[in-house]
C-alpha cells in the first residue's frame, strides 16, 4: 500500500465470474429483463469527445459509440 500511494501509482481490479455470465447477462438484456443504464451515446466521428467524457469519470452508466 505504501508503494501505491508514495509512486502515485493507480490499482485497477477485476472479478473473476463463472462460465455462462455474460451469456446468461445477454439472454436478460435480450428478454428485457435487465436494461443497462446508459450514460451517453456518441456517433464514431465524436470519439473524442466520448474518451474524454470517459476519463473525466463524471458519468453514471455506460458509453457508447456508434458507428450511424
Amino acid at each position: 500500500m505504501r508503494q501505491l500511494i508514495y509512486k502515485d501509482l493507480q490499482l485497477t481490479g477485476a472479478t473473476i465470474v463463472p462460465p455462462g455470465t455474460a451469456k446468461r447477462l445477454v439472454a436478460l438484456v435480450e428478454q428485457g429483463l435487465l436494461k443497462p443504464l446508459l450514460a451517453a451515446q456518441y456517433p464514431l466521428r465524436e470519439l473524442g469527445r466520448a474518451q474524454q467524457a470517459f476519463m473525466d469519470k463524471q458519468h453514471v452508466g455506460n458509453i457508447v459509440v456508434t458507428t450511424q
